[in-house]
């Protein structure tokens, strides 16, 4: 299907506003300069034009001209798909376009608007706000009439009081990726099968010796960060199935928040953004990610990695926290139809084993993903051997609380706070909420 000379010169404008070409108030070219630099009629141009302004991107002033509305960001438009990172973040992403193209010819991948047709968003983002999206279930069943082709139990983490607000369309546990070559110009002996976190902190300790903090591993306040080592002790925030669903204090959750702010004790601070990019720069010994990440090391020409399990925090426990990238329709989507078009297309055999081809993440059909591991390769086979200790751990569903969480353990790990006093103190407080919300009119 070819783009109709209405969707180029829509496009030609979303572009221009998205890279700054335009800005909020500015006054845009007349439609007879678009005409002629686009080559299209004057008619299309004005046509385009109209439309965006009904939109709510653009609007016309009598005998002066077409101006940028200043809160055009927050327009839902029914073309857009946004996402959670930057465009230039997916690499993968100038390709996928291509083929959905073939079928969608008006799609628009985008991170510069609050929300579109579709959203892709993280598991931490969809469990907050699950409140804003739309019940995805019958979707499914249109989509995925045999679930056996699907990891159906990467799904369920999403299905919150019966509704199932958002799809995977990629997933993967977490690994420590690790630069054996780093390793050795330290002199540091590497990570081995059933390290333990005592064995990651004489690591770091070790390495910190040679290299700056963001060469060793991205380490932060940053919640999927620390709830990474949170969910490999054992441990929740909350858990809404308990009579007392506040679990910030118990003992497996200190472990985790213990380990956590051991490993700045010795490493400080560091933006996982920059250690990322060092460590497909070749310069970074460690970084914990997701499969997602493979994509970024490909297209960095980055491949002398190596992968481990996270280490060993309770000998009884082996979760894993799952990082995904999912598929959600928001509840003021103005064309619910469009999208549920697109997420079909993007769950199709075709995009899946696009995605497969990319190294981005694991498909979430298992035709696709299988194609996409290579599972004669350790480094690769461990995301599969992960699969199974994958837990959706957050379960903090309601931005406010988050709010109140997320700040409490950003000052217990900035400030090095006594574990057990300030979680009990963090919980004590979160009760209160919780309690005080429940009389609330």
């Amino acid at each position: 299907m070819a783009r109709t000379k209405g969707d180029v010169v829509r496009a030609y404008l979303l572009d221009a506003l998205e890279g700054g070409v335009f800005r909020e108030g500015d006054k845009i070219p007349g439609a007879r300069d678009i005409a002629k630099e686009l080559g299209v009629s004057f008619l299309k141009v004005q046509q385009a034009l109209e439309v965006l302004c009904s939109d709510g991107i653009l609007h016309t002033v009598g005998r002066k001209g077409t101006y940028v509305q200043k809160n055009w960001r927050q327009r839902i438009l029914p073309e857009n798909i946004t996402l959670f990172n930057p465009h230039a973040s997916f690499l993968w992403l100038d390709g996928f376009m291509k083929i959905m193209h073939e079928e969608f010819p008006e799609a628009r991948f985008t991170s510069h608007f609050a929300g579109g047709s579709v959203e892709m968003k993280t598991t931490l983002h969809v469990q907050l706000n699950w409140k804003d999206y739309i019940d995805l279930s019958d979707l499914l069943d249109e989509c995925c009439p045999d679930r056996d082709e699907f990891f159906t139990e990467v799904i369920d983490g999403f299905r919150i009081n019966d509704r199932l607000v958002g799809i995977p369309f990629c997933f993967s546990p977490r690994v420590v990726f690790y630069n054996p070559e780093v390793f050795r110009e330290c002199g540091c002996p590497l990570p081995s099968e059933g390290w333990h976190f005592s064995d990651l902190l004489e690591i770091a300790g070790r390495l910190k010796k040679v290299l700056s903090p963001e060469n060793i591993i991205n380490w932060g306040d940053a919640p999927f960060l620390w709830m990474t080592y949170v969910a490999r002790a054992g441990g929740r925030v909350m858990d809404d199935s308990l009579a007392d669903p506040v679990l910030i204090d118990s003992p497996e959750t200190q472990l985790g928040l213990r380990c956590c702010q051991q490993l700045g004790d010795i490493v400080g601070p560091v933006d996982h953004i920059p250690v990322k990019d060092n460590f497909a720069a070749g310069k970074a010994a460690m970084y914990v990610g997701e499969r997602q990440s493979v994509n970024f090391f490909i297209g960095k020409g980055f491949d002398s990695w190596e992968t481990i399990k996270l280490p060993v925090i309770n000998e009884n426990c082996e979760n894993n926290l799952q990082g995904t990238d999912l598929l959600c329709i928001h509840k003021s989507c103005c064309r619910p139809d469009v999208a549920r078009e697109y997420i079909k297309f993007m769950l199709s055999a075709k995009a899946q084993d696009y995605i497969a081809a990319a190294k981005y993440g694991i498909p979430l059909r298992k035709s696709s993903a299988f194609k996409s591991l290579d599972l004669t390769q350790p480094r690769d086979s461990l995301f599969a051997v992960e699969i199974p200790n994958m837990v959706v751990n957050y379960n903090v569903r309601s931005p406010g609380l988050a709010d109140i969480i997320f700040a409490g353990v950003s000052r217990i790990l900035a400030e090095n706070l006594p574990i057990e006093k300030s979680t009990r103190a963090l919980a004590e407080f979160v009760r209160q909420y919780l309690d005080m919300k429940k009389y609330s009119v």
